[in-house]
């Protein structure tokens, strides 16, 4: 997981990696997965961006700890948190995690096997920090984004499916997105701006 750097996501941090050097423990090796072969056209993946497990880094999102703006804004598909990759069609939390449903445009992004998110953080514990389990527990956030990565920190943020999207599946996908965006603006002008 990446998170955005507020003073408690580097709160944290600090304090992981005073937990790590206390109990003698390596800096987190991130798994590289295989990447999937190139594909023609975009792709929609499917699958788990985040789980409640422990990841790499030692961080653990409690379920339903995320929240992104209402009004079916969803935050943006990157490659590698920084360049655009596509665009979210759904995200919602089941007890396994936050499911995510994505197209995907990005010729790297593509052929990706894992997900990640960014977040700010805006309430955590730390678990276990007399032990070598030690983790920090996020308790609640905002979703800042969903990444595309091919060495996820979360080894069970997965892509699950994997759909080529034909060409008038695109036509069709540019068209809903266009309603999609009519249909934000519509409720942001009829329910105002947040502030």
């Amino acid at each position: 997981m990446s998170d955005a750097p507020t003073g408690r996501a580097l709160r944290m941090r600090l304090e992981l990696e005073r937990l790590r050097v206390r109990h003698g423990l390596a800096p987190p090796q991130l798994r590289t997965l295989p990447l999937v072969e190139p594909a023609e056209g975009d792709v929609i993946v499917e699958g788990y961006a985040t789980t409640p497990d422990v990841d790499a880094a030692r961080q653990r999102l409690r379920a339903w700890s995320l929240s992104w703006p209402p009004f079916g804004l969803l935050p943006p598909l990157l490659y590698r948190h920084r360049e655009q990759a596509g665009t979210l069609q759904e995200l919602r939390w089941t007890p396994r995690g936050l499911w995510v449903r994505a197209l995907v445009r990005h010729s790297e992004a593509k052929r990706c096997a894992g997900f990640s998110v960014g977040a700010a953080i805006t309430k955590y514990r730390i678990e276990a920090a007399d032990s070598p389990a030690y983790h920090a527990v996020i308790e609640a956030g905002t979703l800042i984004e969903v990444s595309m990565s091919p060495a996820p920190c979360n080894a069970r943020a997965l892509v699950t499916a994997r759909t080529p999207v034909l060409p008038t599946a695109r036509f069709y996908a540019l068209a809903q997105e266009y309603v999609g965006c009519l249909q934000q603006l519509a409720a942001l002008v009829q329910n105002g701006l947040p502030t």
